[in-house]
Order: structure tokens, then sequence, then C-alpha cells
């Protein structure tokens, strides 16, 4: 919604009643609702209810004061936009009761509650008519007991929660899309009923590091993304039952899977298939033919693994990541379809791809999360994953919230979508006012440079080698310190370092920066206006005189849910569109807090 239709509809429900905000249908200002939470002057009016509380506040609430809302539909409270470890920033907040008892919930269709402070939902809670639940970072234990009527519930939050145990039994929830319960690092088991939700889409256990077990056989013939990374203690994926077609993507990065079920085949419409560091994987199916749409497969990290499957025939296969299988026998080449344009190994000693082959890459190493591709064209895909950090461990940045960079070729300089700021490339980052600033999901970057001298004999030699001047020279990187000072003088500045491949072309570097970073960083954005970006750089070359790096232009602008899409599409390599995004989707899933919002990936 635009912010001056948001601003019209406010001041309508605003006149509902000027003086007594309690009579009024939606409450969105967080010193109207806390004063009613503790006046306990709430009214059957009340229909929605926004608190997003200042960082800093500390605050004493009553969940007593919703007791007279009837007509209550819409409850959130905290905000996870920002930061999915908000709850922590609200552990000043206290509640005078234990549980929910008070509060209606027979109209309830949203219940958005960031840190939920209870362990248990009460045993009256009948929300027949709920649609959304969403708990990020909640202290709750177990949701309810018994089986619950919940037919309109259609999406399950509990992201976080690290004290859940056990999941509900959703044998009346059928028409659940998507469950959420990622970082639940106490749960051990789900309800076996989760295995026949026809209607289910997204499924997200990662980071659950006690679950032990899933379902012996699941048959969710609507299901799309199974994420099931860094679940350290999974030994088993249950067999596949009836049709499950619909599965796109599925990450058993860091599990404990020794191996998969001879039904791991039947998933046909597998696009995305991840092992990475399963290092007790010792086997795959034989017959891999059988997954006939999977374009991307990594390997890499399976350290017991015996054998190299035999994926000749797998005609839409273009991307195999097998870095560091030391216990792997050595492959033949002939194992590998002709459809492969990006093979990553590493530990084999005589390994080349045929001649035939048409590979945008060949690598038997490479810098981890680093994707060099297209010695055929003018493009190259290069994209990182990390949390930076720079010498100085004052304003350094080496824990928190993962950021990606990349290179890109600029042959135009800094790409368009950086000019539409109204002014021009700029370093400094206008912030929305607080009521509207949880609305912006990451801040990017764009840095267009140029370096002058001279470059290594290595990477001369290594260019003469191949035969192109855009691959990169593996003995020189150029390095970026990015110092954000804010307009509070009395916040530190904080910085991020970032270290890029040097090529022989001219060469850009994009930032993407999730905003849940800032708040991590600077605590309270409520008291922010602008920050503004400093930015250095230097040139590294072993054992010669670095040359001089020189920044040509640059430009940073705030990325929104309605134009996340242009700046990822402006910044995508020329031809590698495809690849582009699905590495991105990758990383996202993976280890950002925020999955930045991608153009549709065609899987």
């Amino acid at each position: 919604m635009h912010d001056l239709l948001q601003k019209m509809g406010q001041e309508i429900v605003r006149r509902e009643s000027p003086d007594e905000p309690g009579r009024r249908s939606r409450l969105w200002r967080y010193e109207d609702v806390l004063r009613i939470l503790k006046d306990n002057s709430g009214t059957n009016a009340v229909e929605g209810i926004v608190l997003n509380l200042p960082i800093d506040i500390e605050e004493r609430l009553s969940v007593k004061a919703l007791l007279q809302m009837k007509k209550l539909r819409i409850l959130k409270i905290g905000s996870i936009n920002i930061t999915n470890n908000f709850s922590k920033q609200l552990s000043t907040v206290e509640w005078d009761e234990d549980t929910l008892n008070s509060m209606p919930t027979n109209e309830l269709r949203l219940m958005n509650w960031s840190g939920f402070p209870f362990k248990y939902l009460p045993m009256d809670f009948h929300p027949n008519n709920l649609v959304e639940l969403k708990m990020r970072g909640s202290s709750v234990e177990q949701l309810w007991k018994g089986n619950k009527s919940l037919g309109s519930l259609k999406y399950l939050d509990l992201s976080g929660s690290e004290w859940l145990m056990e999941t509900p039994d959703f044998s009346k929830a059928q028409n659940l899309e998507t469950i959420d319960l990622e970082g639940c690092k106490s749960l051990t088991k789900v309800h076996p009923s989760i295995g026949g939700l026809k209607r289910l889409k997204q499924l997200d256990l990662s980071s659950c590091e006690n679950l032990r077990g899933l379902p012996d056989k699941i048959s969710l013939e609507s299901l799309e993304d199974l994420k099931l990374s860094d679940c350290s203690s999974l030994e088993k994926f249950p067999d596949v039952v009836g049709n499950m077609a619909s599965l796109r993507l599925l990450y058993l990065d860091g599990t404990a899977i020794k191996e998969v079920p001879s039904s791991f085949t039947m998933l046909s419409g597998l696009s995305t298939l991840s092992f990475r560091d399963c290092k007790k994987l010792s086997i795959l199916p034989s017959d891999m033919c059988g997954l006939s749409s999977l374009r991307f497969l990594q390997l890499s990290g399976c350290y017991t693994l015996g054998k190299f499957p035999d994926l000749s025939s797998m005609k839409c296969l273009e991307e195999l990541y097998a870095d560091e299988i030391t216990a792997l026998i050595q492959p033949s080449p002939n194992l590998f379809p002709m459809s492969i344009k990006t093979l990553r190994v590493s530990g084999f000693r005589d390994i080349a791809p045929r001649r035939s082959l048409s590979l945008r890459c060949f690598s038997r190493g490479g810098c981890e999360g680093t994707f060099y591709l297209s010695p055929e064209s003018s493009s190259i895909l290069h994209v990182e994953m990390g949390s930076g950090g720079f010498e100085d461990e004052e304003t350094s940045s080496t824990v928190g919230t993962k950021v990606m960079h990349g290179s890109l070729l600029t042959i135009s300089g800094i790409p368009e979508w950086f000019y539409n700021t109204g002014s021009g490339p700029s370093d400094i980052i206008q912030l929305p006012d607080p009521e509207h600033n949880r609305k912006w999901i990451g801040c990017a970057m764009f840095i267009d440079y140029e370096v002058h001298g001279s470059l290594s004999l290595l990477g001369l030699s290594f260019l003469k080698s191949h035969g192109d001047s855009t691959l990169p020279f593996r003995s020189s990187r150029v390095h970026f310190n990015c110092k954000f000072e804010t307009n509070d003088r009395k916040l530190p500045s904080r910085c991020l370092f970032f270290r890029v491949p040097q090529y022989r072309s001219a060469r850009g570097i994009w930032v993407y920066i999730p905003a849940q970073w800032f708040p991590e960083q600077f605590k309270n954005l409520d008291k922010l206006s602008s920050i503004t970006i400093h930015i250095t750089t230097r040139c590294e070359i072993s054992g010669y005189n670095p040359p001089e790096v020189k920044i040509k232009n640059q430009g940073a602008r705030l990325v929104y849910e309605h134009n996340g899409s242009e700046f990822f599409r402006s910044i995508a390599p020329r031809g590698l569109e495809h690849e582009f995004y699905r590495h991105l989707y990758y990383f996202g899933n993976r280890n950002l807090g925020v999955i930045p919002p991608l153009p549709f990936i065609d899987c």
C-alpha cells in the first residue's frame, strides 16, 4: 500500500473516536495501544491491533485488556520485517499473566506475535477462523494438546522458537500451505500427521539440530519446497509414497543422513537437490536418472561418499558441485551428462571434462561460495555470502546477519536502477520515518571501480592459459571497506569488509545487506534518519607492488518488497540470469535471515 493511501486510511480511523483510541476499529500507534493495555480501556469496536514497540522501551502490560475486544480479528505484536531476533529486543516488556486465557479468539483471523512470551496457548484456544499464526522467536514449548479444529489455518510460523519440543496433531488442519519451524532447536519430533497434509507447499525444518526423525512415510502431493538443512541429528529420510512430483527444492545440507530410500527417485519434479556437508552420506541411489528434472546437484563436503553416481543420462542437469569428497573413487568423465554447464570438483588428479561438453565453468577448486561462469561469453557469475568484517575490531562486523555481494561487468558503468532515487547515485541512505521503517527489507549498494597499474606475472600466466580477458586473476584481490555512520553521533560507526577477485575488464561490485543487519549494529533505528556510507579500497597482489584502485561511481538505495526484483534484475549477468537467481535463492534459504525477493524462478 502506498504511504499516502495508508495515511489517509489511518486518518479516517482516527476520526472514528479522536479522544478515545479504545473505541476505534484499528490501533497502530504504539502510544495508543500501550494506553489501552495499561488502562484496560479497549472496547468491542476494536478489530485490529498492530503494536510495534521501540527497541529501547520498558513496559509492563496486561493481557486482560484484550478481554473486552470480542471482535478482534488481527493481532500483531512486534515486527519481524527487520530482524528475526526481534523477540530478544522486546525482552524489557513484561506481561502480567502466564497464559492467554483472557484473550478472545473466536473472530481471530491473523495472530502475529513475535517473541510470544508464554509457554503454552490456552486450553480454550479455539480459533476456528484463524488463517495465519506467526510466533517467531516465541517461548512456546507446546502449542496445544489433542486435536484442534483449524480448518481455516494456512500459514504456521514458529521459526526461532528454541523451546518448542514437539508439533501438534495437524489432522484437522488440512488446509495448511506453509509450516516454518526453522531454528526450533529443542524440537525432537514432528507429529506423523504432518506427512499427510495434501495442500502443504512449504515445509521448513532447517536448523532443528535435535530433530531425530520424520514420519516413516510422507505423501505430500502439493509440497514444493522442503528444507532440512542443518538438522544435524536427522539420520533417515522418509519413504516417498504416492505422487510428490510437485517437489522442486530439497535441502539436506548438514544432516546425518547415511543414505536415501530407493523411493527417493520418485521425486521426478525435483530441480534443486543439495547434500552439502552430509558427512555420513556414503551412497546415493544407483538410479539417479529417475530425477529427470534435476538441474542443480550439490555434493560438496560429503566426505564418505564412496561411489560417484552415473549421471550421464540426466538430460536436465546443468550444475554439479562436488568439492572436498576425499573418499570418492576417481570418477570417469563419462559419468557426467552432456547438459552440464557448471562443474566444480576438487581432490581429483586427472579428471577433465570431455571435449564435447560445452562448459561455462570447469574448476578444481576456488573460493567458498564463489561461482565463475562463462569463459565463452563476456559475462561472469560471481556471488559470495558472508558476515563481512574489517581489521579494526572496534568497527568490524564479524558475526550476525549474513550479507551477499558479487561482481558485475560494467561496460556502461553503474546500473540504471541506482539512478532512480531522484538525486542520482549517493552514498547517503535516507531512512523512512519510524512509523514506516519496518517496510524496507534491505539495502543495496553498487561500486563502479577501475584498477590502475600492472598485474601479477601469475595473473598474466593465468590469462594466457585460458585465453579470456574476463576471467579473474586468482593472485589478485580487491578489498572494499564500507564504513556506516549515522546521524546520531552517539552511535559508533560500523563497517563491512569485502574482497573480490580482480579482473582485466572493467568491473563493479554489488552488495545486498538485509535490513536486520542495521538494528543488530545500531540497536535502535527509530532515532535515525540517515546513514552515510564511506568506502575505501585497496588492491592486494602477493609479492608485488599493489595497483591503485579508483572508485568511478557509487550508489546506495533501500530495497523494498515492491522494488526488490528490479534491483536483482539490474545486477543479473546477461545470459546467466537463471543461474544467478538460483544461487541467490540457495544462499538466501541457507544463510540469510531475510531472503531477497527474486523474480520468478522457473525450476
